[in-house]
């Protein structure tokens, strides 16, 4: 604030997130899919693809054998597929889902999401 600059940041680590982020885009294959300010994030994500990677972070004071892993492959972003690219991966995916690609809502003060589940578009 004081020199009036910005850093844009991209990690996948949500930890380092946590720490140094004011506000935060989750990107999944190339498309802006959630935006918040970052304790929003941690505290109510709301795009799957969101919540999958936060069950992902280590949780030291949890006694877990693995970490959660997301199902399926990364797409290929020469040829994405239609839709919402998550789709193929997701466990909530509908039929729309696979043949259009959401709207970015907006489902809180600062908070935009890009999903089906959202906005009564359920397919």
């Amino acid at each position: 604030d004081e020199l009036g600059m910005s850093i844009l940041l991209i990690t996948h680590d949500m930890g380092i997130i946590a720490m140094m982020a004011e506000r935060v885009a989750v990107m999944y294959a190339g498309k802006i899919v959630e935006k918040a300010p970052v304790l929003e994030m941690f505290k109510n994500p709301a795009h799957p693809y969101t919540k999958a990677l936060l069950r992902s972070i280590p949780q030291p004071h949890k006694d877990v054998e693995e970490l959660e892993v997301i199902p399926g492959e990364v797409p290929s972003l020469i040829n994405p597929p239609p839709g919402c690219r998550f789709h193929p991966r997701c466990k909530y995916a509908m039929d729309i889902c696979s043949k259009e690609e959401p709207k970015t809502l907006k489902i809180g003060e600062e908070h935009w999401v890009a999903c089906h589940l959202y906005g009564g578009s359920h397919g």
